[in-house]
């Protein structure tokens, strides 16, 4: 198969005006080249902080950048005018050739053999290599690379904001089209909170992906936020953005779905085939009774080779977030 070619998804640089884009590029210019300033002709009427933000989504690979408090200067008078941006870095620039190096070679690992996949696969191919490589920094007093593409992928340890820039930029590498996310999700105990995650452009169409979500820490590998649509994010997670986000009108979530304990049965047996560690099924429109539906699918395959399978299923548990139950085999 011919070598991948690197893409750039620059989503929210086409965004701006071109006012703002100036500057955009002003600054990027200047982070790329480890410069202490930048220069810009105007920031009137400009939401600095916006242009900041597109920058570290469109480009993760400035992890390095540290924006946050990010002051300018205006020197001249008149239409001589001019502002000189100040760029503040995380460290010594002098210690990036080697915080780079240890970022390439996690890179180069999980995009090993990428370029033997066909595009909807080599996006579940690098989700899953992602997710399994980190753990969720999950503790008080986060460093600030958890933030970054740095933490997930020189240290295997991030947060949503580090994880969704991993993604993106492992993605773009592999020649897809990938954008981060920012906005807020309902976490397990029923709690808005900030999140990020990803929309992917895959055979022609674009879907929801969430690999923050779908790590479980060493549990198991979900795909319950894979390829998903609008609709189907959209119980859960709500984007916050002040343009509107590409249309994800279509599905491709790999989760079986079950309306009816029948159809549970049916997507169980037809995974009891796979002999998979974890099976996941989504539930639509079918109320959840807790121990009740384990009871009645049971009941229900009582006899015959979906009995086998009922009784190969040693833990069972549901998410009541994302509607999906996962069965754990023997």
């Amino acid at each position: 198969m011919a070598a991948i070619k690197p893409v750039q998804s620059l989503y929210y640089r086409r965004r701006l005006n071109p006012a703002e884009a100036a500057v955009y590029d002003a600054l990027l210019g200047g982070v790329l080249s480890g410069q202490s300033f930048a220069q810009a002709e105007s920031l009137r009427g400009l939401d600095l902080n916006r242009i900041i933000l597109a920058i570290q989504h469109d480009h993760p690979e400035t992890f390095y950048w540290n924006p946050s408090g990010a002051q300018y200067n205006v020197y001249g008078a008149g239409a001589q005018v001019t502002y000189r941006i100040d760029l503040n870095y995380y460290y010594p620039l002098k210690e990036l050739p080697a915080r780079q190096k240890r970022v390439a070679r996690s890179v180069e690992n999980l995009l090993r053999g990428a370029e033997n996949y066909a595009p909807f696969d080599r996006m579940v191919h690098l989700h899953d290599a992602l997710a399994l490589s980190i753990s969720y920094g999950g503790e008080e007093n986060k460093p600030f690379h958890y933030y970054t593409l740095e933490g997930p992928l020189a240290e295997g340890v991030g947060v949503c904001g580090g994880i969704a820039r991993a993604y993106k930029y492992l993605m773009n590498l592999a020649g897809m089209s990938c954008m981060v996310v920012h906005g807020k999700a309902t976490n397990p105990t029923g709690k808005p909170e900030l999140h990020a995650w990803n929309i992917v452009h895959v055979d022609g169409h674009c879907h929801h992906v969430d690999v923050t979500w779908d790590d479980n820490n060493d549990s198991y590998l979900s795909h319950a936020y894979l390829a998903l649509s609008d609709e189907e994010i959209g119980s859960n997670h709500w984007p916050v953005h002040d343009y509107p986000l590409p249309p994800c009108s279509t599905s491709r979530c790999p989760l079986p779905v079950a309306r009816d304990i029948p159809q549970l049965a049916e997507a169980l047996m037809a995974q009891f085939k796979l002999k998979q560690a974890v099976t996941e099924v989504r539930l639509k429109d079918m109320p959840w009774e807790g121990a009740v539906v384990w009871q009645k699918l049971r009941n229900h395959c009582w006899i015959g080779r979906k009995g086998r399978a009922c009784n190969a299923v040693k833990a069972w548990g549901y998410n009541p977030v994302n509607h999906v139950i996962a069965f754990h085999w023997k």
